[in-house]
């Protein structure tokens, strides 16, 4: 989940329109989340035996990132009307999208 709350809400690709690099080619200019950007969770696991797989092993974070961008958009949504179609939905995004709003622009 919290790989997709780093792309729904901080992590962007920004390009250079002229030429086409990529201008946030490290991990200084390019946001992604840290521990502190997340509020605490809770974990708990299921044991299963699978006998096709070594030690029972399945794969289980990569699932997640799908949907959570889509349903902090819809939370989005819920909380404030406006639809975001890009991502990341960034605070400023939000508030230039409200003041619009606001403003009767579409």
């Amino acid at each position: 989940i919290e790989f997709g709350v780093g792309y729904a809400l901080m992590e962007e690709g920004v390009y250079d329109p002229k030429t086409g690099k990529l201008l946030t080619a490290n991990l200084h200019q390019y946001r992604m989340p840290t521990a502190r950007d997340y509020p605490p969770s809770e974990v708990y696991l299921t044991e299963v035996e699978d006998p096709y797989f070594a030690y029972s092993a399945k794969g289980a974070g990569e699932n997640t990132n799908a949907p959570t961008p889509a349903a902090i958009r819809n939370a989005i949504y819920d909380a404030i009307g406006i639809w975001f179609n890009d991502l990341p939905i960034t605070p400023d995004k939000i508030l230039n999208a409200i003041t619009a709003r606001d403003k009767g622009v579409r």
